[in-house]
């Protein structure tokens, strides 16, 4: 209701004004040579009020996130303001906002469907999930919302990993390959090292990633993945081992479900939706006496660590992801 939301923003105000003050207080007290903060505020803004456009809070919600991100503008403008002369200046955001997937991709469901992964009683997995589904529609009434608040953290774990797919409903003598650790809009695949040896790892893992690129979106008429990758295109080094077989990125209006679901492509519910969720995007913004000025191009996140180590004058560690951006950069040398 609108007294939890003026509590919550009063909270937020108040929150990133202690942030900034300090931040001011700590840059004041010595020289330094780098100093970073995080600014949570802006995140958690957009997540509360960033609703669906046919929400009927929706233009108020936009306003609401406006004008934080002017308050924030402002607090940022008065920290300028004390920041020596010749400072190198860097605004970044590990990601972005748009948008809430409206459908789900259920790669389990396709692995389960193609013979890559069994389970051990299909029926109760089922009804698992058919409790979800109606735990998740009953979630938005009153007396829900109630237990919700009442019921301890512990407990409400205990409730989602009792109706979803865990690994316990997996049959391992059999299956090949499964589909667990996801999140956002990345899809992760790994393959089962216990049933598929590893002279045909690699063979399976390019089968899957080939086969599971091509689910198409019969109502819309289009593909969901928009680039797959094997692991070792994208990691290396002595943990390699960590990270899952194949990596997919799906297009911003699909997103990744662990479950089993009852098909492999299905519409969310309005109980299940988000209005807003991260994206890929995010913003770089660099300002100072090394910046090229009113110079726009794309950026890696990647490149952003060998950026500050260059400009503080320290060597790039061995083996560093990334590039020195020097396009961006205006009277230093390569």
């Amino acid at each position: 209701g609108y007294g939890k939301e003026k509590e919550f923003l009063r909270e937020l105000y108040g929150s990133a004004k202690v942030k900034f003050e300090v931040i001011k207080k700590l840059i004041s007290e010595r020289d330094w040579d780098f100093f970073t903060a995080v600014i949570s505020e802006t995140d958690w803004v957009q997540h509360f009020f960033w609703k669906y456009p046919d929400d009927p809070s929706f233009e108020k919600g936009q306003t609401i996130i406006l004008e934080f991100f002017r308050f924030i503008d402002e607090e940022l403008k008065r920290l300028l303001e004390i920041l020596p002369e010749k400072t190198s200046i860097i605004i970044i955001s590990d990601h972005g906002f748009g948008k809430a997937a409206t459908k789900g991709v259920y790669l389990n469901k396709w692995l389960l469907e193609n013979g890559y992964l069994f389970l051990k009683d299909s029926s109760q997995v089922r009804e698992k999930e058919k409790m979800l589904n109606l735990l998740l529609s009953l979630a938005k009434a009153p007396l829900a919302k109630k237990a919700k608040k009442l019921l301890p953290d512990k407990y409400k774990k205990r409730l989602v990993k009792a109706m979803t797919l865990t690994k316990d409903d997996i049959d391992w003598s059999r299956t090949k390959a499964y589909a667990l650790n996801m999140g956002l809009n990345v899809g992760c695949v790994r393959i089962n090292t216990e049933v598929v040896s590893e002279s045909k790892r690699d063979e399976l893992a390019a089968e899957l990633r080939e086969n599971i690129s091509t689910i198409r979106d019969s109502e819309r008429g289009r593909r969901v993945i928009e680039r797959a990758y094997l692991k070792k295109e994208l990691y290396s080094g002595p943990f390699i081992e960590e990270f899952p077989d194949i990596i997919f990125l799906f297009t911003r209006e699909y997103a990744p479900v662990k479950s089993i679901g009852e098909d492999v492509i299905s519409t969310f519910s309005s109980s299940m939706r988000p209005g807003v969720d991260h994206t890929m995007e995010g913003i770089f913004i660099g300002a100072g006496p090394f910046f090229e000025r009113s110079y726009e191009c794309k950026l890696s996140i990647l490149d952003v660590a060998p950026l500050i180590y260059h400009l503080v004058g320290v060597p790039l560690p061995k083996g560093i992801d990334g590039q020195i951006p020097f396009k961006i950069l205006s009277g230093i040398k390569q």
